[in-house]
């Protein structure tokens, strides 16, 4: 994207005016494996009037998918660009993740807890 080469287009051409952008969707399913939304993240966005805004992701970046809520149970990732050709998208479809990582809501940590709890006397009143 930052260069270009024989198959994908140098983002922002020449000038760095085009409206180049690399999208990274997120979609989240519940347990019924039911659609439940997205959260949209920009790899790459050379679509600024002011070309000095233009980027492309070259670090570790946080992606919040609390919007997403607390049902959700898988993640399906999709790839878009504006450098599409005759036999699709141009733009190298790959991204890294890391330190992934679930949070469990504080209601969560309450039914474990009574869970727990439950446990723990079952157990005792086996003895």
């Amino acid at each position: 994207m930052l260069n270009g080469d024989s198959f994908a287009k140098q983002f922002g051409g020449g000038d760095g005016n085009y409206a180049d952008w690399f999208l990274l969707t997120i979609r989240g399913f519940d347990t019924l494996n039911q659609d439940i939304g997205t959260v949209d993240f920009y790899l790459a966005d050379y679509r600024f009037g002011d070309n000095s805004q233009d980027y492309i992701v070259d670090s570790w970046e946080l992606v919040d998918l609390s919007s997403l809520g607390s049902n959700l149970a898988s993640l399906q990732f999709e790839y878009s660009s504006s450098d599409v050709g005759e036999w699709g998208m141009n733009t190298p479809a790959y991204f890294a993740m890391d330190d992934f990582a679930a949070v469990p809501e504080p209601s969560a940590y309450a039914l474990l807890a009574g869970l727990f709890t439950v446990a723990a006397v079952a157990l005792r009143r086996r003895r």
